[in-house]
């Protein structure tokens, strides 16, 4: 599924989500993950808040290990050439 078709289908069960980081870019979606250091080939990293860490201060270690976009639940410096979508709750 490319990035546009998820994020179409999100805002189709309710959920807006704003564009941010390359928004050029539509790659291709095979998984996803919430782990920074284990991102599937053309995996989506999904940032979630938890108790004692915060996905979202490990965006360039996501982005490293591959992840080809990123969902997020607020704005924040984005690492160079990755789309990503902000939404309410990931």
């Amino acid at each position: 599924m490319r990035f546009a078709e998820l994020l179409a289908d999100l805002a189709r069960h309710g959920m807006a989500a704003r564009r941010a980081g390359a928004l050029d870019r539509d790659p291709e979606i095979a998984d996803l993950s919430q782990q920074a250091s284990d991102i599937p080939p053309d995996g989506l990293f999904v940032a979630i808040r938890g108790m004692r860490t915060d996905a979202h201060d490990l965006l360039p270690r996501a982005v490293a290990a591959g992840a080809v976009a990123l969902l997020l639940e607020r704005e924040v410096a984005l690492p160079g050439g990755v789309p990503a979508a902000v939404v309410d709750d990931t």
